[in-house]
């Protein structure tokens, strides 16, 4: 009994029965717990995986499709843009090329004036004494028609014809006998209608008007005679003397003991004078100008200024010239000389023939 109690309280007992089941359940327990670990890595790592496409599918899926139409609104105005710079450039490209044609025209057309002028110099060069006095003759003959188509200035008209006449008795070209007939004919229209020439008519008048003298000016006094005439110290000038400086020059003062012819014939103021003279230059601007009412005007301003200063005989022999004005008609049609002038071309542009005559150019 005693050795049975010293086994059991010396040596404790293993009981391998009691303690496998035991191990196996501690076991059992820790590969769960390693199981479940692994299951919730691999779940996190697939959520992690899940977002990572899902980011990545929202960047490059669906991020580009939410800004598709910013990026075509961009798109579209670049494009806008380009067009724009691009129909720009056509413009300036279409200016500069008309630009550069009208250019081109103008260049034309200086060209063919230039070889105009030079077939006209180079035709001139061949032209005979012939051609020369007819060129001169046309000169004074389109001058005349000028001064009395513009300035009805028959009086230089008639003049240029005659220096026309005289280039063509320089000739003594018998085939030119239409041209003198014609020119003859110019002259004696002009010499008929002489009498009704208004620049003539008015430069009458102006001489008529040459004849009027104004009242002489009291001259001034010189420095001396101011300096003597100067009143002294304390004396104050008369009241007359005042007055006549004051007058001087403005209205003439005539003593009982003068005679009063002064006052009449030929005389009248100065500045009425120079009214008279403004009214007849008025007078010759308005004939050029084709003015009628003007002309009315100033004619009738001339016969007023008559009627307020009365003049005698200068008088007289202004209203004389004034009704030779009013007699005519001073804006009737002059005569022509456009048929003398057609002739005159027509002769030029018709070279005689033979070596003597002008061919037009140089012998081939």
């Amino acid at each position: 009994m005693s050795k049975e109690t010293h086994i059991d309280a010396g040596e404790p007992s293993a009981q391998p029965a009691d303690d496998t089941p035991q191990a196996d359940e501690d076991g059992g327990r820790t590969a769960k717990r390693r199981g479940g670990g692994l299951i919730a890595w691999l779940a996190l790592l697939l959520a992690a995986a899940g977002i990572g496409g899902g980011y990545y599918l929202y960047q490059q899926r669906i991020e580009p499709l939410r800004r598709l139409p910013e990026t075509i609104s961009q798109t579209r105005s670049e494009l806008e843009q380009r067009l724009q710079q691009q129909a720009a450039t056509l413009d300036e490209l279409r200016n500069e090329i008309e630009l550069q044609r009208s250019a081109n025209e103008l260049d034309q057309q200086r060209f063919q004036g230039l070889e105009q002028n030079i077939a006209t110099v180079r035709g001139q060069a061949w032209w005979t004494t012939r051609e020369w006095k007819l060129s001169e003759i046309r000169y004074l003959v389109r001058m005349a028609d000028d001064r009395l188509r513009l300035m009805h200035d028959r009086a230089t008209a008639m003049t240029a014809i005659k220096a026309a006449l005289g280039r063509l008795a320089e000739l003594s070209d018998p085939t030119l006998e239409p041209l003198r007939q014609r020119l003859q004919h110019d002259l004696q229209q002009l010499a008929l209608a002489e009498e009704q020439d208004p620049q003539a008519l008015i430069a009458g008048l102006e001489e008529a008007v040459a004849n009027i003298q104004p009242y002489p000016r009291e001259p001034l006094p010189e420095a001396g005679e101011e300096a003597e005439a100067a009143p002294q110290s304390g004396q104050l000038p008369s009241t007359l003397e005042a007055m006549q400086k004051l007058l001087a020059g403005r209205i003439r003062i005539v003593h009982h003991d003068q005679p009063l012819d002064a006052l009449e014939g030929s005389r009248v103021a100065a500045h009425q004078l120079e009214l008279l003279k403004m009214r007849l230059l008025a007078l010759r601007l308005a004939l050029m100008q084709g003015n009628r009412e003007f002309y009315r005007h100033e004619l009738r301003g001339v016969e007023l200024w008559l009627q307020s200063n009365q003049l005698g005989p200068a008088g007289q022999a202004i209203a004389a010239e004034v009704e030779k004005l009013r007699a005519i008609d001073p804006f009737a049609e002059p005569p022509s000389l456009q048929p003398t002038l057609d002739l005159i071309g027509t002769l030029l542009a018709t070279p005689l023939p033979g070596p003597a005559g002008n061919m037009g150019g140089p012998a081939q």
